[in-house]
């Protein structure tokens, strides 16, 4: 049986076994004497471990090996403090006797009668009792916090500098976690006026209808995007899920940007593709495709009206190409005017124009026809403004008839009113 000695140095052994292989730095102190020090210690400091044994905390200062340590009258407010159970750190600058610096965080922990292992706290202990102090380089720790707030400070960086947009981050109640944007706060909504706060609460009924089913979506690791008006003006909302390290979602993202500016130039460009910039009318390209569209519908009969300007070439030698444009700008009026919303009325050449009128018999195309004269003749009766007179030609395609076929007839006879009226005096 082990007598209580054996049993004590058997502790004590195995304590001194742990002291000397924990892998930070540390050292027992009595008052402010380093009363032994661990291999991690020396190992840290560069120097033999007996060095440091017998050294006061300020005379190791004082070498230089460590920063400026706080006052003995400071020391002992934390020593008072501790014995209450509160926790004190401190992170130091220190110097190995090589030259290299490394940075270091300094914990004292109580160690009652040197049986417990060594720990990063202060702990209550008997007055006058030894304690553990603990150096563990935090260099890299440090440098890694210096590059995660260089991080943060570069993503909000360009979150607030993301175009006309904005950044949510939401959770599965579709609360704000985080809204990040310039835009925000220069829309009257400051970040600390969103976190928090229900997406319901904060949007109005309709908006948060139409993106409520993206949202949820989100947290359900969905990605969508859709285009929302507000406010007059319309944003492209992006959202999709946040996922942690081992690929659960987390939280919710959306991302949104005004894209108001981008989808007027988009119509701008839409609308220029499709209509002939001199009259505004459909061009010739729209006109090919709407006819190609209706051959293969069902709204025959289909008529298509020719018209042709009479004159202009006279008005461009006599009057300059100005007045011609001019000539061409009232003649386009007038067919507007002629014809049904439905019709797509085109300028497909210099003088030309054309008309597809779906679901129109011969009959309705010839009173379209005579509206256009009627039309013609009230316009042209106005001396403040150029005459504007048209040769006309009518066809109509039955279903399983070429509309190219009745193209071409009516540009036929409106030929043929073009020679019939130069004829007449």
């Amino acid at each position: 049986m082990a007598t209580p000695g054996a049993d004590q140095r058997s502790r004590v052994m195995r304590w001194e076994g742990i002291f000397q292989s924990a892998p930070d730095a540390a050292f027992i102190l009595e008052g402010e004497r380093i009363v032994a020090a661990n291999r991690a210690a020396a190992n840290l400091f560069g120097c033999p471990h007996e060095e440091l044994v017998g050294l006061a905390m300020p005379e190791l200062a004082a070498s230089g090996r460590l920063g400026t340590l706080p006052s003995a009258e400071a020391i002992g407010d934390w020593a008072a403090h501790a014995r209450l159970g509160e926790v004190w750190r401190l992170v130091l600058s220190g110097r190995r006797r090589d030259g290299c610096e490394f940075d270091a965080e300094f914990c004292l922990s109580a160690l009652p009668g040197k049986e417990r292992q060594v720990l990063l706290s202060v702990r209550k202990h008997a007055a006058g009792g030894p304690g553990v102090g603990l150096l563990a380089d935090v260099t890299e720790r440090k440098k890694e916090d210096e590059r995660s707030r260089a991080r943060e400070e570069h993503y909000r960086t360009l979150v607030n500098n993301f175009p006309d947009g904005a950044l949510v981050l939401f959770d599965t109640d579709l609360r704000v976690m985080l809204a990040e944007s310039a835009a925000l706060a220069a829309g009257g909504f400051p970040k600390e006026s969103l976190e928090g706060r229900s997406l319901a609460a904060l949007l109005p009924a309709l908006t948060f209808t139409m993106i409520e089913p993206n949202l949820h979506g989100a947290v359900a690791g969905q990605e969508s995007a859709l285009e929302v008006p507000f406010g007059g003006r319309i944003y492209n909302v992006h959202a999709r899920p946040v996922r942690g390290p081992e690929g659960e979602v987390v939280a919710g993202m959306a991302v949104v940007q005004d894209i108001t500016a981008r989808k007027r130039l988009e119509d701008k460009l839409r609308y220029l593709s499709a209509h002939d910039p001199l009259t505004n009318l459909f061009n010739r390209l729209f006109f090919e495709e709407e006819m190609a569209r209706l051959a293969k519908g069902r709204h025959f009969p289909v008529s298509i009206v020719s018209a042709d300007v009479d004159g202009l070439k006279g008005v461009n030698d006599r009057l300059g190409h100005a007045a011609g444009d001019e000539l061409l700008r009232q003649a386009a009026e007038v067919l507007r005017i002629s014809f049904r919303p439905g019709d797509v009325v085109a300028r497909i050449g210099g003088d030309e124009f054309a008309v597809l009128l779906p679901g129109a018999s011969i009959i309705a195309g010839e009173s379209v026809l005579a509206r256009v004269r009627r039309n013609e003749n009230a316009y042209s009766a106005s001396d403040d403004r150029p005459a504007v007179h048209f040769s006309l030609g009518l066809a109509t395609a039955e279903e399983g008839q070429s509309l190219a076929e009745t193209l071409r007839l009516a540009d036929s006879r409106m030929y043929r009113n073009k020679l019939e009226r130069s004829k007449k005096p």
